[in-house]
């Protein structure tokens, strides 16, 4: 499931286990602010996530924030409405727009939907693909996409207090559908993948139930089951997937002490990373021992695997007396041996932090998505994006909101001739302003000294564009117009 989302942070030592810090926003959202997927493309960070009505719960509405590499925030587009009751989940760019998976609450029953957005995220298209009114909550977990057809691997819960998941295959044209529905007690899903030398698919979950268990369940093209095998006994729930080689993948999780299954009161999970190969043997593993510290770790898209390098994250909840609400983000680099590089520790410990997601960004950082929040009587969720190098470094650290004050005034947009710009914060005053094409090169520049200014773009092509400047002591601004 996508867990509830934060902002507040801060890097630290590399000793095992460091010290906390913390760097807060001064800022309060009026809505719940959660991150579900990223894109980078053309040299731009998009986020996607949802905002929830705190006055109404079941009200959402879907939103893109646009970065540039500095964390600057470029625009923020509505992709819903309140009142359509549409989550948006998983996001695909091709050729000329973008495909976005999620669930619709009809108020009868949860519905899978697609939407499909130009490049300029002007909707095109709204399908519901398929409604069980047996479905009592619905959630799209993950999207396998083969040459032409789309997998969509939702978590489900029914009338029975367990779990299922269920799988539907649509076409590329969004027909053609097939539904594959589970039994109950396995039914929390984190990551499917395709195999890489045929066309069998398989999907990781872990079995809900005392004790649980992950477990893979392999299907063929047309949803037929063909295996289900038991991951490591030792890693009891599942987290995230990914290939490593064709030949093997990287599964995490949570692990537990035996004692634990027998003595419910010992809290001593651990994040753990098996290297397993395509007949699910381990071939080396990793654990990050916690062992008798009251604390577990959390949930998220929480592995990447970059220039040879693993970066696994995870939020540490306390979860025993005093209850104190308190969490932190660990943040882990390893080598292709699974042994520890550096590990950094982001929070202070005082608020709840959890992860999104880890990201790979195309310049060799890392992004994370993370979220705070006060306590479990306030589920206020602050958003943020991070940015790191791969020697742990923050580059930039960006809250999100969908209420973000922009900071430069663009207008008309579109526009076709004259272009004006002016900054939203007074006693500022621009010193260069650039404009760049969606590949990042700088098509015009201009040099001045005033608040405001205007370019000519008659000649310019046609398309969108990106506008960054730099005022006179040396804050950078940026935004996005596009010329008729």
């Amino acid at each position: 499931m996508k867990f509830f989302l934060s902002i507040f942070f801060l890097l630290v030592s590399l000793s095992l286990y460091p010290q906390k810090q913390g760097f807060q926003y001064p800022y309060k959202t009026l809505y719940d602010e959660f991150f579900i997927s990223f894109v980078e493309k053309n040299s731009i960070i998009h986020i996607f996530g949802y905002q929830s009505n705190l006055a109404d719960n079941s009200k959402v509405k879907s939103f893109v924030h646009l970065l540039d590499t500095n964390g600057l925030l470029i625009d923020t587009f509505s992709l819903t409405s309140f009142s359509e009751k549409i989550v948006l989940s998983e996001f695909f760019f091709e050729k000329s727009h973008w495909t976005a998976f999620g669930t619709k609450n009809n108020d009868s029953c949860f519905c899978n939907i697609t939407i499909r957005f130009d490049t300029l995220f002007n909707r095109i298209s709204t399908k519901v693909l398929f409604c069980d009114t047996n479905v009592l909550y619905r959630n799209v977990q993950d999207v396998i996409k083969n040459d032409s057809s789309y997998y969509i691997v939702n978590y489900e819960l029914r009338s029975t207090s367990f779990p299922f998941f269920s799988i539907l295959k649509i076409s590329d044209k969004m027909d053609s559908l097939k539904y594959f529905s589970s039994f109950p007690y396995t039914g929390i899903v984190y990551k499917g993948l395709r195999n890489k030398l045929n066309q069998d698919f398989r999907v990781f979950t872990f079995v809900y139930y005392i004790p649980t268990w992950g477990q893979a369940v392999y299907f063929d093209d047309d949803l037929n089951i063909k295996q289900i095998d038991s991951l490591p006994h030792i890693l009891h729930q599942f987290n995230d997937a990914i290939w490593v080689s064709d030949s093997s993948f990287a599964v995490t999780g949570i692990t537990m002490h035996a004692d634990s299954l027998y003595y419910p009161n010992v809290y001593d999970d651990d994040m753990a990373i098996y290297i397993i190969d395509t007949n699910n043997h381990v071939q080396d593993y990793y654990f990050n021992h916690r062992y008798g510290t009251a604390e577990s770790p959390g949930f998220g898209k929480n592995l990447i695997l970059l220039d040879g390098y693993f970066y696994y994250s995870g939020a540490i909840n306390r979860i025993g007396p005093p209850f104190s609400d308190t969490s932190y983000v660990i943040l882990i680099k390893l080598d292709s041996n699974l042994n520890p590089v550096w590990k950094k520790t982001l929070g202070d410990g005082i608020k709840n932090m959890d992860i999104s997601g880890i990201y790979p960004l195309s310049d060799g950082s890392i992004l994370l998505l993370l979220w705070e929040y006060e306590n479990h009587s306030d589920f206020t969720r602050d958003a943020i994006a991070i940015k790191m190098s791969p020697d742990g470094e923050i580059v930039f650290i960006t809250p999100l909101y969908t209420s973000q004050k922009k900071q430069i005034k663009i207008f008309p947009n579109p526009a076709s001739d004259q272009l004006h710009i002016s900054l939203t914060a007074s006693a500022e005053t621009i010193e260069v302003v650039q404009l760049l094409d969606l590949q990042g090169k700088v098509v015009m520049q201009k040099e001045l000294n005033t608040a405001a200014t205007q370019l000519d773009i008659r000649n310019l092509p046609s398309g969108a564009y990106l506008i960054r400047g730099y005022t006179k002591t040396g804050k950078s601004f940026s935004g996005k117009v596009v010329k008729e």
